[in-house]
């Protein structure tokens, strides 16, 4: 599946990078050859929000589970991820992105990090302990990321708080994405964010003011502006399918990074769970706290793309940009990763007709195969 084609034909990996695609592709007699033979062969998914799964919450886990979880989600398909913490006491939040660098020498898959929170709003914190919420500060951000400059990828702020303005300036001089989330911030706020550089939003629609017409908030300041990108969890409750077609209706299917939020309930049967600290509770595909609030999902990113293309009506060639291209833009990492290209790492998905994983490769090496022959 070429950026704006499908084709048939075949793909040849050297050394972890795509070397060729072209019909009859030749191999050598010391090669191995894959039959994918009547199946999708896609760039693999890139998910930049995701919190753990088959049990595990990535905010608590030790390196040995952590890697567990990891390669859960390599099986559903995502070859490049961002792990990710929600507000949480400092000293826990620089265990966890301690974490991300040692799982990141481990498995190649993980690129870095997610910090959502803890400079969110206590007004709209959803699933997160009021208590690790904190109001921006330069210090406090310097005191979290110190030696981890290079590991932290993206950071959730509230624009609308004391200092938000300086956090987010200062979250891009260092390279880090600010991206508005778990805020209360006006259209106006959502404006003043923009004006200094931010450019994206955490999980679009949710956890945000809710958009109304006399102030459309931060939602309606992302509709209008085409150069802004949503993450969105697909997982048929967090976002109603409508409000999904008004995205597209505005051209937004290249602003659009589908992402999980997966919690540890990813993976495992309905019963309750952990997400930061915070019991929740998944039952028939929807998490929830106790007290009703949304508190990540249960989806994998294959999921993710099925429901999509269900829910939206678009095909699998633009939809598959969504969990691939799009993330790999807003990352930077274009070069390499989001597209299959001649030249790029072989992160590859093959999908059966029913979107169902059937292999998952990183940088070229198989990290989950189910029934494909191998000649």
């Amino acid at each position: 599946m070429l950026p704006d084609q499908i084709i048939e034909g075949d793909v040849l990996i050297e050394n972890g990078i795509i070397k060729k695609i072209d019909h009859h592709v030749f191999v050598s007699d010391s090669g191995r050859l894959i039959d994918v033979e009547g199946k999708y062969v896609c760039p693999g998914f890139i998910d930049i929000h995701v919190n753990g799964g088959i049990g595990v919450d990535f905010s608590n886990a030790n390196l040995n589970d952590f890697l567990k979880a990891v390669s859960f989600h390599n099986s559903h398909g995502t070859t490049a991820m961002l792990p990710t913490c929600v507000s949480s006491p400092i000293q826990k939040l620089r265990s966890f992105l301690g974490i991300v660098k040692e799982a990141g020498k481990r498995n190649p898959s993980v690129l870095g990090a997610h910090l959502n929170g803890p400079f969110v709003s206590t007004k709209r914190a959803g699933a997160m302990k009021s208590e690790y919420v904190l109001k921006p500060s330069i210090d406090d951000l310097n005191m979290i990321i110190e030696g981890f400059e290079n590991v932290l990828k993206i950071m959730t702020v509230a624009p609308e708080e004391i200092n938000g303005i300086e956090l987010i300036r200062s979250l891009l001089s260092r390279g880090i994405i600010p991206s508005l989330g778990h805020s209360d911030a006006s259209f106006n706020d959502a404006r003043k964010a923009y004006e200094c550089g931010l450019r994206h939003f955490t999980h679009f629609y949710n956890a945000m003011r809710p958009l109304n017409h006399r102030e459309p908030g931060a939602i309606g300041f992302g509709l209008i502006n085409d150069d802004m990108t949503m993450e969105l969890i697909v997982d048929k409750f967090h976002v109603h399918y409508a409000m999904i077609q008004l995205l597209l209706k505005l051209g937004g299917l290249s602003r659009l990074c589908l992402v999980t939020d997966a919690t540890e309930a990813a993976g495992m049967p309905d019963g309750k769970y952990m997400l930061g600290g915070i019991e929740i509770i998944a039952k028939n595909g929807v998490v929830l706290t106790k007290e009703g609030v949304p508190g990540g999902s249960s989806l994998t990113m294959d999921r993710a793309l099925a429901n999509f293309i269900e829910t939206s009506g678009v095909e699998l060639l633009q939809a598959i940009k969504t969990v691939s291209e799009n993330p790999a833009r807003l990352l930077v990492i274009m070069d390499r990763k989001g597209t299959l290209e001649e030249g790029k790492d072989a992160d590859l998905v093959v999908l059966d007709s029913s979107l169902h994983v059937c292999l998952s490769m990183v940088e070229g090496n198989m990290v989950f195969s189910n029934g494909l022959k191998v000649l």
